[in-house]
């Protein structure tokens, strides 16, 4: 039997400034995944036939 293909997304999304006084860390960004991360991607995947 072949192996499924697999799609990834990725990505770090920030809004920083040289001026504050606030560090980010690893524990500020949220990891999503399945059916959640592509609800919040911007693309029409039921378009894609495979």
């Amino acid at each position: 039997m072949a192996k499924r293909k697999r799609i990834a997304i990725g990505g770090i999304s920030t809004e920083c400034s040289t001026y504050s006084p606030l560090f980010q860390t690893a524990a500020d960004f949220e990891k999503v995944q399945g059916s959640m991360l592509v609800n919040l991607v911007d693309f029409q995947f039921d378009l894609i036939r495979v």
